[in-house]
This record gives structure tokens, C-alpha cells and sequence, in this order.
């Protein structure tokens, strides 16, 4: 059973305990810098670079080179996916939805992030699941999903290394005091837009939690 927390503003947080309202972005989004700190947006989010060449794979945009999928998938060891799967999801060429948590309670992450607020989430994999039969059941199709940490690392690769995983899980080593834990899921037909979902059936696995 596990046990993570997400930080918000105090009334997104009320919305997630009391309603089940809760927001998930491409992972796109995530590199603009104009909304987002620079502890939470990333510039090089989704992206690898191989070198000697220094040819970059941005797996965070949509119109990316789909060689990436072939020149990769077979370097990808077993990982440590943590719920779900017991192979990695192909995060390679598409963009894909992104719900992000921490494994730990702490007020100076808390303050990192400029939020007043923390979520207690347990245990996290019921609440992963009945998230996503919702989502499936009110429409969405699916085509993957993985819940995994994220490693922490420089992300120029050697052409020989293998990648520990998708490069949706990748990030650099200044946010390795975030521990995160991240929820991908690739959606069929769906806009690259953040979505604001609204599931009450999520409510009784969250909590307000104090750091």
C-alpha cells in the first residue's frame, strides 16, 4: 500500500477531498515557463539527448520524429514500475497525460512549490485505478498507462547506454529532492489541453495532510 501527496492551492485541494475535481496536463504544458516556477516547469521535460551527435528526442511534442520508437525500445530494462505494469508503457512518440505526486511529506517542498496545501493520497494505487476506470467509463480511450518514480539524471545519453525508462520519467538532477511519482496515461482523440475531471469516487482515498 502506498501513501503520496500532492501539493496545491488550498482550494484545488478542497475540490479534490470534497468533490474528486482533479486536473491533469500534457506533459507538454509543462515546459512553459511563463506558468509555471522553475521547480515545477521544465524546459528539456519529455527529452533525451544522445550523443556523440547531440541529436535531442522531445517525446513532449506531439509532431515529434517517430524514429525515436525504434532507435530506443530496445534499450528499455525492466524498470520500477510500482502499480500498474510490469513493462513499460511506448511514452516515445506521443504526448501523454500527466498526474504528479510525492512520495514524501514536507513543509520546504511544500514552500518550493508556492503552495499553501497538501492532499494525503492512500492508498495511491486504489485511488490510480478507480481514476482511470473512471476516466475509461466516462469516455476516454486509454491506449496506456503507467504509474512510476521518476529517475533523476543527466539527460545526454550515450547511443549504447540503456535508458531506465520512458523519458516521461526522466528528469533532471536539481528536482531529485521532489521524489516524485508520476501517472502517464496516452489518450486517443484528446486535445493537448489540461482537463479538469470530477470523479467523487476518488474522494475516500484523499485527505488534507499537514506538513
Amino acid at each position: 500500500m502506498y501513501t503520496f501527496y500532492k501539493y496545491l492551492d488550498k482550494r484545488y485541494a478542497e475540490n479534490l477531498i470534497h468533490n474528486g475535481e482533479i486536473l491533469i496536463r500534457p506533459l507538454n504544458e509543462f515546459k512553459d515557463l511563463d506558468k509555471f516556477t522553475r521547480k515545477i516547469g521544465d524546459k528539456k521535460e519529455g527529452t533525451v539527448r544522445f550523443h556523440p551527435n547531440g541529436r535531442v528526442f522531445d517525446t513532449a511534442n506531439p509532431n515529434h520524429n517517430q524514429s525515436f520508437a525504434t532507435l530506443v525500445s530496445q534499450k528499455i530494462q525492466a524498470g520500477r514500475v510500482i502499480i500498474d505494469a510490469s513493462e513499460h508503457i511506448d511514452i516515445f512518440t506521443q504526448n501523454c497525460f500527466i498526474y504528479s505526486v510525492s512520495q514524501i511529506l514536507d513543509r520546504n517542498l511544500q514552500r518550493e512549490f508556492k503552495y499553501n496545501s497538501c492532499v494525503k493520497i492512500s492508498p495511491f494505487e486504489e485511488f490510480y485505478r478507480t481514476l482511470t476506470f473512471n476516466m475509461q467509463k466516462s469516455g476516454f480511450k486509454i491506449l496506456q498507462t503507467e504509474v512510476n518514480e521518476c529517475w533523476y539524471l543527466d539527460k545526454n545519453f550515450d547511443p549504447s547506454q540503456e535508458l531506465p525508462g520512458p523519458p516521461a520519467f526522466i528528469k533532471e538532477k536539481h528536482f531529485k529532492n521532489q521524489k516524485e511519482v508520476r501517472c502517464a496515461w496516452i489518450i486517443e482523440g484528446i486535445e493537448e489541453k489540461s482537463l479538469i475531471l470530477t470523479y467523487p469516487e476518488i474522494t475516500k482515498f484523499c485527505s488534507l495532510a499537514e506538513p
